[in-house]
């Protein structure tokens, strides 16, 4: 009866968290790369498409949904922009990007999100890097491999910052490149007898190639759990 409970909970969980399902999933890379170069060129930032703040808490995209990429300084680009609300709220986002995979050659592959931050007259605000993506393993929770950012919106203290750009570098697109994460000890402190008890566990370390693509499976959510909201030194932008 335990196995038996334990494996409907798992099973529960994964079936709450399993990855978006998008028309666009089955494309191979090949096809990923031939949508973004027969994509209209291009329409100016100030002109681009931009949906308002949805009410739904998690959306999936595929950085296709826009008939004409944009016009960046780093040049043409898929994207995805939002645009916040009036109110001076702080407003919190995660976004994943998930890891795919050739099923011939096992080849892994992902769209490497940057973020801009725009303000109300599409100036710049702010812009991550990729030094700012996070890696995820798969768990029960998250049942496969991302990429992950933590975005924060102070409206209170930056009234101006009005949009949220996402986008991928021209230079990047189908591009070879490794990535590589070193083992670390980090402390788990759980309560024993009474008392609390520290054990250091160790981090296996990552490295694995990656290709760069225009096109893929993402997810962006609008965090407005307070439990769930990140910390601040957790954002790395």
């Amino acid at each position: 009866m335990k196995r038996l409970i334990t494996a409907l909970l798992v099973t529960a969980l994964v079936g709450c968290t399993s990855a978006p399902v998008l028309d666009s999933d089955s494309n191979s890379f090949a096809e990923r790369l031939v949508a973004y170069q027969s994509a209209a060129c291009c329409v100016a930032i100030q002109e681009m498409t931009v949906e308002p703040l949805k009410e739904s808490s998690l959306v999936a995209f595929s950085m296709e949904e826009n008939v004409e990429k944009v016009s960046l300084p780093t040049g043409p680009s898929l994207y995805k922009a939002i645009k916040l609300p009036d109110e001076k709220v702080t407003y919190y986002f995660k976004l994943r990007s998930l890891v795919l995979e050739d099923e011939q050659t096992k080849q892994k592959a992902a769209v490497l999100p940057v973020v801009a931050v725009l303000n109300d007259d599409f100036s710049l605000s702010r812009l991550s890097t990729l030094q700012n993506l996070s890696y995820d393993h798969w768990t029960v929770w998250h049942p496969y491999d991302h990429f992950n950012i933590y975005i924060k919106v102070d409206r209170q203290a930056n009234p101006t910052e009005r949009y949220v750009l996402i986008f991928t570098p021209a230079a990047l697109l189908d591009k070879e490149m490794s990535y590589s994460r070193s083992p670390s000890t980090w402390n788990l402190t759980v309560p024993s007898g009474g008392a609390l008890t520290t054990y250091p566990v160790q981090s296996r370390g990552i490295k694995f190639d990656l290709r760069a693509l225009p096109t893929g499976s993402l997810t962006i959510e609008h965090i407005t759990n307070p439990l769930n909201k990140p910390y601040d030194y957790v954002i790395r932008f």
